[in-house]
This record gives structure tokens, sequence and C-alpha cells, in this order.
């Protein structure tokens, strides 16, 4: 089921996540990945996978990282997995 706030589902889970806060930086940590590929924005959740070491990974921003937010996306993320 598609995770309204972050705009992922079962599909889009990973193995990983990194929670950088600032969206802008979800681009530039992804492309440290293998075949880096943007996967969904929304509000300021941004999201991009790829992989290391054939895991996948996922990189969400949280905003500015305040603890409610990175709490709420991370379990967005366990619910879409």
């Amino acid at each position: 089921m598609r995770q309204y706030h972050i705009a992922l589902d079962e599909t889009d889970a990973g193995k990983y996540c990194i929670l950088p806060g600032d969206p802008g930086r979800c681009e530039k940590i992804a492309q440290y990945l293998e075949n880096p590929y943007f996967v969904a924005s929304n509000r300021e959740y941004t999201t991009w996978t790829g992989s290391l070491d054939g895991e996948r990974v996922l990189v969400t921003s949280t905003g500015m990282l305040r603890a409610p937010q990175a709490w709420y996306g991370g379990q967005n993320i366990f619910f879409a997995s």
C-alpha cells in the first residue's frame, strides 16, 4: 500500500535507508550508489534509490531532521516495506 506522505510502497523498499535532512542532498548522496534513480517526492520527503554492494539503498529526506519528521518518515518507510 502506498504511504501517502512519502509516496512509497513495498516495491520501493530497500534493505537500508539513509536519512538526510535536506531534500536537496538526496540526489547528491544517491550519486555515490550504483544505478541511482529518482523514486518520489512529496512534501519534505524526497526519495532516490540505488544499490551498494548488491543491496538496495534508499535515500529519503526528512525535512529539517527534527525528531517528529524523522520519526514519522521512518515509520512510513517501515510500513511501506
